[in-house]
This record gives C-alpha cells, structure tokens and sequence, in this order.
C-alpha cells in the first residue's frame, strides 16, 4: 500500500491496485504547481465535509474529465454534488459501503467552531478497508481501532495536540500522520506535534507535500 500526502486534509491511497483520492480541495492548487487535471486512474473519491479546502466542485469537475471514480460522502456534500449534477454514495456513521473491493466506513465526527461564528459543517471521517482513518476536520471522532491515523493536530477547528494525544492513546494506531497545516489560513510549526507525540511514545511521520511513503 502507498500513502501520498498533498496540501491541507488530502491523501492518495493506493491499495488493492485502486487509487483512492481524499479531500482534493483548493489548498492542494494554491501554488499552481499541482493542478486539478494531474490527477490519473482515480477510482474512489472521499469527501469528508463541505468546505472548499475539502471539496471544490471546480476542481472536481475538471477531475472528472479524466477520470470516472465513485464519489463517497456524507448527505450535506451530496447536496452540493447534486446541485452540480454530479452522482455520489452517502455513508451514515457507523455505516459501511464496498466499492471496488474495499470497505469503507463512516465514522462520526464532530468538527471545531468556525472563527466567523457560522454553523460548523457536517463531518463524516472514513475508515479505509479496517487499516486507515481519516478523520477530517474533528475535535471529536468516533474511537475506531486503525492501524493508520490521519489526523489535524493545528488546534484551528479541530483537534489541539493534547487532546489528540488523549484521542490517540485510545485508538492505538501503529502509525500517526498529521495533516491539515502549513497554508496561509493554517501556518502550523510541526515540533507542536512531533514533541506531544514525542512525549506519548507515539509512532508517527510528518510528511512533505506530495511526499509517498510505502506501508
């Protein structure tokens, strides 16, 4: 299995000879060096919630001209999609789907307040084939077991390192990887997290953008 991280909350998973595409916002072509049309061979996309740095429909359709994957989300992303026309599959927490040959299920997921005051969106996390989950924007998720975390340790709408830390200690993962920091909207210093981490005895990687490891 391959793990690719790009900018903010979004991942390339290779498994079982399938792509799976997570959260392909607009962070991931702020610096035009990656471009919506550079994705390939998706079969599976997850969109965790509604906000742009997650899910851009521009971006998506432009996804869509070279590529034919299932679209996996939660009902208020599935609103939008229709609104475009594109189709799409809901999970409910605690709700699994098989597409291509992989499971996916939904887990709850609460996400932080929004500095503008507005109504905090819908959150669906997603655990992938019982080994990864992400978590999406959270303060608070489901407590799944999950060899892989990727989780947001920034404390901006979503989890502060210590709490989770709290949250990881629980789930036991073999492997944490942080994500949705270093933008212009969420400039992260990574020690935040590698020394919280560091003091738990937890296993992690902090990956560069576009950075693939094999697992």
């Amino acid at each position: 299995m391959n793990l690719t991280k790009y900018p903010q909350s979004c991942f390339l998973i290779e498994l079982k000879d399938k792509r799976i595409l997570i959260d392909p916002g607009s962070y991931v072509y702020a610096d035009g060096s990656f471009k919506p049309e550079d994705w390939k061979k998706i079969d599976v996309i997850l969109y965790t919630h509604e906000h742009e740095d997650h899910l851009d429909i521009n971006a998506l359709k432009i996804i869509l001209q070279n590529n034919q994957p299932k679209i996996i989300t939660n009902a208020a992303c599935q609103k939008m999609l229709n609104e475009a026309g594109i189709p799409s599959l809901t999970v409910e927490p605690g709700e699994m789907t098989n597409v291509e040959n992989i499971e996916f299920k939904g887990i709850k997921a609460k996400h932080g307040l929004l500095p503008s005051g507005d109504k905090p969106p819908e959150v669906i996390g997603f655990l992938i084939d019982r080994m990864i989950l992400h978590t999406g924007d959270s303060i608070d998720t489901d407590k799944v077991q999950a060899e892989i975390v990727l989780i947001c340790m920034c404390g901006q709408v979503c989890y502060e390192p210590k709490n989770a830390i709290k949250y990881l200690k629980k789930v036991k993962p073999s492997l944490v990887i942080p994500m949705h920091y270093h933008n212009d909207n969420f400039i992260t210093d990574t020690q935040v997290f590698t020394e919280a981490l560091d003091k738990a005895g937890i296993k992690y990687r902090i990956l560069k953008n576009k950075e693939a490891i094999t697992l």
